[in-house]
């Protein structure tokens, strides 16, 4: 899978859904909610396996990235009002929470550390440690890397976490206890392995104004999203027209005469 033109199912999946969703048909918050609840799981059975090439990433990033802001065909492109980066920067922090495709594909790959830790005693742990003689070599060695096969593709995952100044050491741990020893993972608070922590690691994000942006969950999605364009200065009027090049009849508002903000 490190060829691009294994990836072009995957790829053509993604354009296949926009084309049947009609992007421009949706209110932002619709598209956001197909965005996270379906764009970001249609490739989750390649990803979880293989460390898909960056050319890979940046498609199928550029794809829902245009079907966000409503016009993903090359013909019908849309003004990006906020920069990709604060609309992947989590909720908590004023962002939108979509999850960066790179750093999910890490994250789901290095789960199959943890599970090779936790599952000792699972037919397919026992294969892997049997055909790469796991147990006769060094416990943060995870592979033989003379042998091919999609392990090794997972194994060698820790040259993307040793980039981020992450350690294997941090995902599977031993930690000794007067009771014996067991696995832990030091990036949660309760010593279990979860995705969403690998991927805030890899990301580290940071807030994205001074003030904290509130999101609540009994409002219609789109009032809230609403509210965060304003908040970001995304909202497409007059002025925030004319700032980025396009061609308007006048700044102010028709009906009041102010000047458009």
């Amino acid at each position: 899978m490190k060829l691009v033109k294994n990836w072009k199912p995957v790829i053509d999946k993604f354009i296949s859904k926009l084309t049947e969703w009609k992007s421009k048909s949706l209110s932002f918050g619709r598209r956001l909610t197909l965005l996270k609840s379906v764009l970001e799981n249609l490739p989750t059975y390649y990803l979880c396996l293989f460390v898909a090439p960056l050319s890979v990433i940046e498609a199928m990033e550029k794809i829902r990235r245009h079907f966000l802001w409503g016009g993903w065909e090359e013909s019908n492109r849309k003004i990006h009002w906020t920069l990709w980066e604060k609309v992947t920067t989590p909720k908590e922090l004023g962002g939108l929470g979509v999850i960066t495709l790179k750093s999910f594909n890490i994250s789901l790959i290095v789960k199959w550390w943890w599970r090779l830790r936790q599952s000792p005693t699972s037919y397919w742990v026992k294969t892997i440690t049997g055909i790469h003689k796991l147990s006769a070599r060094a416990e943060n060695c995870l592979s033989n890397k003379a042998l091919p096969g999609v392990w090794n593709n997972i194994a060698n995952v820790s040259k993307e976490l040793i980039k981020h100044n992450i350690s294997l050491n941090q995902v599977p741990t031993r930690k000794s206890t007067p009771y014996g020893s067991s696995w832990i993972c030091e990036l949660t608070s309760d010593g279990r392995y979860a995705t969403c922590a690998l991927r805030n690691k890899l990301t580290n994000h940071q807030p994205v104004d001074s003030s904290k942006f509130t999101w609540v969950k009994d409002f219609p999605i789109k009032f809230v999203c609403f509210i965060w364009q304003a908040k970001m200065g995304s909202i497409p009027s007059a002025e925030a027209l004319s700032n980025r090049g396009v061609t308007i009849d006048s700044k102010f508002c028709k009906y009041c005469g102010d000047e458009s903000v």
